[in-house]
């Protein structure tokens, strides 16, 4: 199996922490490796600049996620899911039939509307 984008962690990560609760994000992207049934090899790719692919993305899905508010910070290093992620996961396809540009456009749409208010 190839390594998808950020983007396509997005409900990974979600599913991991509506299964597990708070948890460290480390112990999220093992998780998230074990279920996608990533190979050692895959998980330990490093790009040309050396740093581990997958952990970089599931890393940025994860701080897209917060940004989203979908997941929160409750402690340096932990994450856990909000009611908005939870909503987000029902609504991600395969489960609802939801469409996965819907869920992205309602992450992106989340997070210019916090940044409007902070600006204004």
């Amino acid at each position: 199996m190839s390594l998808g984008n950020f983007e396509y962690y997005f409900i990974p990560v979600l599913a991991s922490l509506k299964k597990n609760g708070m948890m460290h994000r480390r112990a999220n992207m093992d998780d998230v490796a074990r279920a996608e049934n990533l190979t050692a090899e895959e998980v330990a790719r490093k790009s040309p600049k050396g740093t581990g692919i997958f952990r970089s993305r599931v890393h940025w899905s994860q701080a897209f996620l917060a940004q989203a508010g979908a997941v929160r910070r409750p402690q340096r290093g932990y994450l856990e899911i909000t009611e908005r992620g939870i909503k987000l996961l029902e609504d991600s396809p395969g489960l609802n039939g939801g469409s996965k540009r819907a869920i992205l456009v309602s992450l992106v749409s989340a997070i210019f509307s916090r940044f409007a208010a902070l600006l204004s």
